[in-house]
């Protein structure tokens, strides 16, 4: 699965972390995995809190994508502002501050 060039899936999430990061938008991550609203399309990584750990054996993997009609989950995301996870950066900053 490509967006606006870049391979989402399949592949490694710290990758996809960084390119999705470099498009800006509005992704917003979580420990399953990160979503956008402006692109419509959800990433699944059940390993994702391995990113936590510096020495961890397999880097985690985007094992599953979606995609979604535009405006589908903003009506969700009005009645829960927040439940929708963190920028990929602030993101992966807390889940390592969890971790330390």
């Amino acid at each position: 699965m490509f967006l606006e060039g870049y391979q989402l899936f399949p592949g490694e999430y710290v990758e996809v972390l960084e390119g999705i990061s470099a498009m800006g938008g509005d992704f917003r991550c979580d420990n399953a995995g990160c979503e956008s609203m402006k692109y419509g399309v959800s990433l699944y990584v059940p390993d994702a809190i391995d990113l936590a750990y510096d020495d961890c054996d397999e880097p985690p993997l985007v094992v599953a994508a979606g995609a979604f009609r535009r405006g589908y989950r903003n009506a969700f995301d009005a009645q829960h502002s927040g439940a929708l996870g963190l920028p990929p950066h602030e993101w992966l900053e807390e889940l390592k501050r969890g971790r330390a």
